[in-house]
């Protein structure tokens, strides 16, 4: 083979190389864009995760706040409940709705030591605390209060109810 043939092949070659290797980089650069691309992703997924995690902790401490003072959740005075007035599915329940048929005669509910002054005053909410006490709001349709009832089951089908506390708001 002679120079300039040498010379011609040697020459094709690096510019096949040169070639390939633009190729090449510029291949890699497009997976680096990539990367990068992949890893910003991860990146704000990481502190959406973060965010979310401290939403989910902040909703657990929310419900284990009212939890708290809720019968369905306390077991002790469950066991009270079944104990001395018979096992019930729903005590929480039994009590709130025994409460609530205090509501059914015409006029102000009894437990209220309120008298309605825009219409009848009745039971509008209530929270059964424990095997004692019951936290709920009345109404008149337009006045409101708050009152803690204090409660005892009288036998296998009546509760005995007797307010505690109440407050009327205007």
């Amino acid at each position: 083979m002679n120079r300039n043939t040498l010379l011609l092949i040697l020459t094709l070659m690096v510019a096949v190389l040169g070639g390939l290797a633009f190729y090449a980089t510029s291949e890699l650069k497009k997976k680096s864009c990539a990367l990068s691309d992949a890893e910003n992703l991860t990146l704000r997924l990481r502190d959406s995760i973060r965010l979310l995690q401290k939403r989910i902790d902040s909703l657990n401490e929310e419900l284990y706040d009212q939890m708290y003072f809720d019968l369905r959740y306390n077991d002790d005075a469950l066991d009270y409940l079944d104990a001395d007035f018979g096992r019930r599915e729903d005590w929480p329940g039994y009590v709130r709705d025994k409460l609530m048929e205090t509501n059914l005669p015409p006029g102000d509910n009894p437990l209220i030591p309120y008298a309605g002054m825009y219409g009848p005053a009745k039971i509008h909410h209530a929270r059964v605390v424990n095997h004692k006490w019951i936290m709920a709001t009345f109404t008149d349709g337009k006045a409101w209060g708050e009152m803690l009832i204090k409660y005892e089951p009288a036998g296998p089908d009546s509760i005995r109810f007797e307010t505690a506390e109440a407050v009327l708001y205007h």
